[in-house]
């Protein structure tokens, strides 16, 4: 069972309430299946992940990636102003 660490910046974090926590996954875990236990520890995300970026040790992934055991998990919100 992979154990990640999930990293929440500028929105995420406030929703979540968290900078960072490490969570153990089913084998074979994508990050759509993260997602999804994410709204379920912290409901006030389910706004903010649709529009989120995600980063899997550094590189930008899409939902369909399988984590692995010690990934880093960046969740990125949208940037805006000017």
């Amino acid at each position: 069972m992979p154990v990640v660490t999930v990293l929440y910046f500028a929105h995420a974090q406030e929703r979540s309430g968290l900078a960072s926590e490490t969570l153990e996954l089913s084998a074979r875990a994508t990050l759509s299946d993260l997602c999804r236990l994410l709204i379920q520890r912290h409901p006030a995300l389910t706004e903010v992940l649709p529009q989120c970026r995600f980063a899997l040790d550094q590189f930008f992934v899409s939902e369909l990636h399988e984590l692995k055991d010690g990934s880093e998990i960046a969740v990125i919100p949208p940037v805006s102003g000017g």
